[in-house]
C-alpha cells in the first residue's frame, strides 16, 4: 500500500479538527494527538488494485505552536489550507500557511485551499468567487466545504487521491491506462475496515474522469 501525508493547516477555530475526524470517519477521541498538538488520522483509498493510506496530520492552528509546523510540511504530499467561510479575518490570514507550506514543502506538494461552513450562507464573509480567485493566484486548487454535513469532503478526498495516485512512480501503469479506462473509487476508515463501514456522510461508487 501506498501511504502518503497529507497536512491540514490553517488558523486556530476554523474546523480542521473537525474536518480531519469527518474523513476518518472516528470519534475524535479514537484519533492520536501527538505531544506537539498535531492529531493524526488517516483514511484508506481502494482503486481497483491500488490502495493509497492518506496520512492526515492536523496540524495546531495555535501561534505557539506553529514553529513545528514546517517540520511536518517536509514530506507532505498535499497539503489542505483552511479557512472560515464566516469569518473574512481567517481568509486574510492564509498567506501566512500558504508562505510556510511553499518554503518547506515538497515542490510537487498539491495545494488545496478549503473554505469551511459552507453550511452557514447567511453569515458568509467570503464570497466564492473572491476565495476561487485567490486560490488561482495562490497556485491551489479551491473547494468549499462543511465538517458538519459532511457537503464537499468527499470530493476533497477524490481530488487528492486522484493527484497522488497519477504523480506517484507507482501509479506509471495507471497513468498509462486512464485515458481508456473507466475506473472507480472507494472510501474505507481503516479503523473499522473489518466491518467494512464507509464515511459518515453520503458516499457512492464514482467514476474517475480524466
Amino acid at each position: 500500500m501506498l501511504t502518503t501525508r497529507v497536512c491540514i493547516v490553517g488558523p486556530k477555530g476554523v474546523g480542521k479538527t473537525s474536518i480531519a475526524a469527518r474523513i476518518d470517519d472516528a470519534a475524535l477521541s479514537s484519533s492520536q494527538t501527538r505531544p506537539s498538538g498535531t492529531t493524526f488520522v488517516s483514511c484508506n483509498v481502494l482503486f481497483r488494485e491500488k490502495s493509497l493510506n492518506l496520512e492526515i496530520l492536523d496540524v495546531s492552528g495555535e501561534e505557539k505552536l506553529r514553529c513545528m509546523a514546517p517540520i511536518y510540511y517536509r514530506e507532505a504530499k498535499a497539503a489542505m489550507c483552511v479557512f472560515d467561510l464566516t469569518s473574512e479575518k481567517t481568509f486574510h490570514s492564509l498567506h501566512r500557511w500558504i508562505d510556510s507550506i511553499r518554503n518547506n514543502a515538497r515542490e510537487d506538494c498539491q495545494l488545496i485551499i478549503l473554505g469551511n461552513k459552507v453550511d452557514l450562507e447567511d453569515l458568509r464573509q467570503v464570497t466564492k468567487e473572491t476565495a476561487e480567485k485567490y486560490a488561482v493566484s495562490a497556485g491551489a486548487t479551491f473547494f468549499e466545504v462543511s465538517a458538519v454535513t459532511g457537503v464537499g469532503l468527499l470530493n476533497v478526498v477524490i481530488y487528492i487521491s486522484k493527484q497522488i495516485l497519477c504523480s506517484s512512480d507507482c501509479s506509471s501503469s495507471y497513468a498509462a491506462k486512464r485515458s481508456i479506462i473507466s475506473n472507480s473509487i472507494e472510501y474505507i476508515s481503516p479503523k473499522k475496515e473489518e466491518k467494512k463501514r464507509r464515511f459518515s456522510f453520503p458516499i457512492r461508487r464514482l467514476s474517475l474522469k480524466t
